[in-house]
């Protein structure tokens, strides 16, 4: 048997098992390519909201803070979606950032606008036992003895 290479396989080491092949890009997310680079700096991402994932915070409040935190740092030229897109992973802490990890990768398009992730990012984090349980909150208002009925309507409407 000529020309058979009898060399036993080359053993593999815990190193070569556990050593990952895979390019870690914490973006799930395929933004367009725009001629518009910036950059993130400590402070400006410090200055961000922060969810977590637990079940009083409310997503809402949280894409409205983000909106405003991106809105005074826009890059001239960017558009505002591209920019919340970018920033949004380094909003989420706990349990939301483990969603957003696991979210598929550039299947179909899903993430490749602002609108679709607030889409997913809703569905994940309202819930429909918390329009229960707002529901519940504005059938059992009640008027505050200091209150005054106009201050009283104001704040039920």
């Amino acid at each position: 048997m000529e020309g058979e290479n009898n060399a036993p396989p080359r053993r593999r080491t815990i190193r070569d098992v556990t050593r990952s092949d895979v390019t870690y890009d914490p973006f799930n997310i395929a933004c367009p390519n725009l001629k518009v680079n910036f950059e993130l700096k400590g402070p400006l991402l410090n200055s961000l909201p922060r969810f977590h994932g637990l079940k009083k915070e409310d997503p809402y409040s949280h894409l409205n803070a983000l909106h405003v935190a991106c809105s005074n740092m826009k890059p001239v030229g960017a558009r505002l979606d591209y920019v919340k897109l970018k920033v949004f992973y380094f909003t989420l802490e706990g349990k939301a950032k483990e969603w957003y990890m696991m979210l598929p990768r550039h299947v179909n398009g899903a993430l490749h606008s602002w609108a679709n992730m607030t889409k997913a990012f809703l569905e994940k984090y309202f819930l429909d036992s918390r329009i229960g349980e707002l529901k519940k909150e504005i059938y059992s208002i009640k008027q505050d003895p200091l209150e005054t009925f106009y201050e009283y309507w104001i704040a039920f409407s």
